[in-house]
């Protein structure tokens, strides 16, 4: 991976995200490396839901599938009033310098830890969501 993320369960074992959508618990914990292939919203001014915390969807990939993922400002490491540094850190997880989706992007292969959950109890594998946790991008 790049390096442009660290994680606090740096003795997790690496595991595909393949591995994780076929997990035999709703609720787990992995560590991967993958790419982020697009966020949204894609505009800085809706990234804050409706009670004003910062949250984001991603889409990460690596080579046996593909996942949405929610994560939160703590995964910036800045301030949440800070809305320039964290697209600055954004734009280098998307391998880009602006969030243009016109441009080509090359996104850097990076660690984060995954969270698995559910939001239904009585449907546990249909409400199942990924949140990345306990990641953070490195300052640049």
């Amino acid at each position: 991976h790049s390096g442009i993320t660290g994680v606090a369960h740096e003795d997790a074992p690496f595991v595909t995200l393949m591995d994780v959508l076929t997990y035999h618990n709703v609720t787990a914990k992995f560590r991967c490396v993958v790419r982020f292939i697009q966020v949204y919203p894609q505009d800085v001014r809706k990234f804050r839901d409706s009670d004003g915390k910062f949250k984001l969807l991603a889409i990460l990939e690596d080579a046996t599938a593909r996942i949405c993922v929610s994560l939160y400002a703590a995964f910036f490491g800045c301030d949440q009033i800070d809305e320039e540094g964290m697209v600055k850190k954004l734009n280098r997880l998307l391998g880009g310098d602006e969030m243009d989706p016109k441009l080509p992007r090359n996104p850097p292969w990076v660690q984060c830890c995954l969270f698995s959950f559910y939001r239904n109890k009585k449907d546990q594998w249909g409400s199942r969501r990924f949140r990345i946790f306990d990641t953070w991008i490195t300052a640049s």
